[in-house]
């Protein structure tokens, strides 16, 4: 991926599970394949996430930058020029200085929230996960797995070290009415699919690290401007899950918000209008392939999670054009 060269970061399969393609059931009900060895870049990786944050983390280090962790921001203000910021950084507070601002906080939009900077909201779509260890049998799945249902989709993923992540996406107020938040229920519900359950349950997996929850709505961030402020990754824009972009759009957007600053100090205007206008083709083009990839699942006409999607998608394109 040119974004990890840029940064200096390399993945090793011995670190990372290589990923082959996306296989779906997805609009009909046979399982269609997409190989990465027809991509550019010929493979894909199946992420062990505090490994690949933590060489992150190195690689911004190694090209100078001044880490502050764990620490936690209080507060910040705008002092004439600059901006002040409180963090509480090994039990102790410090003011930090700087002359730009960038929320990189994820979907949790520290600053944002701090600067009463509002964003909005698409839709409520979440997802419940449980990861899966100790398979009975040698799991050698290299794909990544979609199957679409009445109600939702569910994913599976095989990870490092013997894992395998099974999730649920839907509606937040679809999950509670079918109270999939108990773990009885989501597997039941698994094993009522078609073909991501009996996929999971080939290899036998014999324990579960419990079930957990996450926001997985589309979302923007770009509100009224504020003077030496920027916004980048999820804390900017946060992507349906299914669209597979989230970690491309926060490397794009960073190393954007970077070069903004940068160029910045010769235009500023300039500059900032390119970053906005970069940001709103990246999300206008993501709206347009996700209705195509919901609308391309017909088989349930009268599901509401089905018809909603598709609705709420057609209604944004519409206001955006």
């Amino acid at each position: 991926m040119p974004f990890l060269q840029e940064l200096g970061v390399h993945l090793s399969p011995s670190e990372h599970l290589p990923c082959c393609g996306i296989r779906s059931m997805w609009g009909s009900g046979e399982v269609q394949t997409q190989d990465f060895i027809f991509q550019p870049f010929g493979v894909g990786y199946h992420l062990d996430r505090k490994l690949f944050d933590a060489q992150l983390l190195e690689a911004a280090v190694q090209q100078g930058a001044q880490v502050l962790t764990p620490a936690s921001v209080l507060q910040t203000q705008r002092v004439e020029t600059h901006w002040e910021t409180q963090v509480q950084y090994q039990q102790q507070f410090r003011v930090v200085k700087s002359s730009w601002l960038i929320d990189a906080t994820g979907r949790a939009r520290k600053l944002s929230r701090i600067l009463k900077r509002e964003a909005y909201f698409l839709d409520e779509m979440s997802a419940f996960y449980a990861m899966l260890e100790e398979p009975a049998h040698e799991d050698l799945d290299d794909f990544t797995s979609l199957e679409a249902v009445e109600n939702g989709w569910w994913y599976t993923a095989r990870l490092a070290n013997n894992r395998r992540i099974v999730a649920f996406h839907s509606e937040l107020s679809l999950l509670q009415t079918l109270a999939i938040k108990k773990p009885s229920h989501f597997f039941e519900l698994l094993n009522k699919t078609q073909w991501i359950g009996p996929l999971v349950n080939k290899a036998g997996y014999q324990k579960t690290i419990g079930l957990k929850s996450t926001s997985a709505n589309t979302s923007l961030n770009l509100g009224l401007p504020i003077p030496g402020m920027l916004a980048a990754g999820d804390a900017l824009m946060t992507f349906d899950p299914l669209s597979g972009q989230g970690i491309t759009n926060a490397f794009y957007t960073g190393i954007l918000a970077g070069k903004t600053i940068v160029n910045e100090t010769s235009d500023r205007e300039t500059a900032l209008k390119d970053y906005s206008d970069a940001i709103s083709t990246v999300y206008s083009l993501y709206l347009r392939r996700l209705h195509t990839a919901y609308g391309a699942e017909s088989r349930w006409p009268g599901s509401v999670f089905w018809q909603k999607k598709v609705r709420q998608l057609e209604a944004v394109i519409v206001q955006a054009t």
